[in-house]
């Protein structure tokens, strides 16, 4: 079965609200353990897959 636009679309947005909300989460525990490093890793983690996501989608 062929993949519509529309279907990609809506894998997509739910892969994004997933690492939404797993990267806050992570990002809440660094920042209660005061670990800064890990937090900046963490979004560099997350912008890296939300492009890919996004390139992935089209």
């Amino acid at each position: 079965m062929a993949r519509t636009l529309s279907s990609s679309r809506h894998e997509a947005f739910w892969t994004l609200a997933a690492i939404a909300v797993t990267t806050a989460l992570s990002l809440s525990l660094c920042f209660v353990h005061g670990d800064l490093g890990a937090c900046l890793a963490l979004v560099a983690v997350a912008a890296l897959d939300v492009v890919a996501v996004i390139a992935g989608s089209r």
